[in-house]
């Protein structure tokens, strides 16, 4: 036979004290072994809302980045077509101010160009020498001939005398 000594001291204590204190000791002894088995569900809820939230932080910023990306191509397919009617303005401001659509309105008004250059000889030219001075001579003392005259800016022969 083979003898085997236990230890039993705590068993017979137990049953000293009363049918309490078994139980006692039995919680004791198991609940930090059922805290470690047991898993923290207040942990892995923390985990999980984390990983939650930055899945959605970055839907949210991925959206806004595709967002701004479409906004930016409508941007350059407007400034291209902004581009392309700037460059149509300028060659129809080019087409209406050349010397070729010059020459075709004023074919269509009836003017040619000439086949050798003409010059007009000039003559001599009427010049009041005299000073007059402003208001020497009212409106009223005029002769209608010299009115007229002087509204055609041609000397006549009382502006050259003075009168």
């Amino acid at each position: 036979m083979i003898a085997v000594k236990t230890n039993n001291l705590p068993a017979r204590r137990a049953l000293s004290q009363g049918t309490e204190a078994p139980a006692r000791a039995r919680a004791r002894a198991s609940s930090p072994a059922r805290r470690r088995e047991r898993p923290r569900f207040g942990a892995a809820l923390v985990a999980l809302g984390a990983v939650v939230a930055l899945a959605l932080a970055y839907v949210g910023e991925t959206a806004a980045a595709t967002q701004s990306s479409y906004q930016i191509s409508g941007l350059k397919a407007q400034q291209a077509a902004l581009l392309a009617q700037q460059q149509q303005i300028r060659y129809q401001i080019s087409l209406q101010t050349s010397a070729g659509r010059l020459d075709g309105e004023a074919n269509v008004m009836g003017m040619v160009r000439p086949t050798a250059w003409k010059y007009v000889a000039a003559g001599s030219a009427r010049v009041a020498l005299l000073h007059t001075e402003p208001d020497s001579t009212p409106a009223e003392t005029r002769s209608l001939f010299d009115s007229v005259a002087a509204a055609l800016g041609e000397p006549t022969t009382a502006e050259a005398r003075g009168r």
